[in-house]
């Protein structure tokens, strides 16, 4: 399973810079409680195996980090 962990505050300015109203789980507590359930998926689940990636960085590097790991799971190189 890949991770994709963001910022509470990052993930707050970037759905203020997109349209559209907010969905529910969008809200701002919400959002951070979100994030603290996916810093420990870990320890909830021990037999599965999860890679996080750092989603704080822009488009194109977090692009290349997903797809990094898939290539690694397929047992194929980069």
């Amino acid at each position: 399973t890949l991770v994709l962990d963001v910022d509470a505050k990052v993930a707050a300015a970037r759905r203020d810079r997109r349209s559209g109203s907010p969905e529910l789980y969008e809200v701002s507590e919400m959002q951070v409680e979100l994030a603290r359930f996916y810093a420990k998926i870990d320890e909830l689940f021990p037999n599965d195996t999860m890679v996080h990636i750092d989603a704080n960085q822009g488009v194109d590097e977090v692009a290349a980090a997903v797809w990094a790991e898939v290539l690694k799971l397929r047992g194929e190189s980069t």
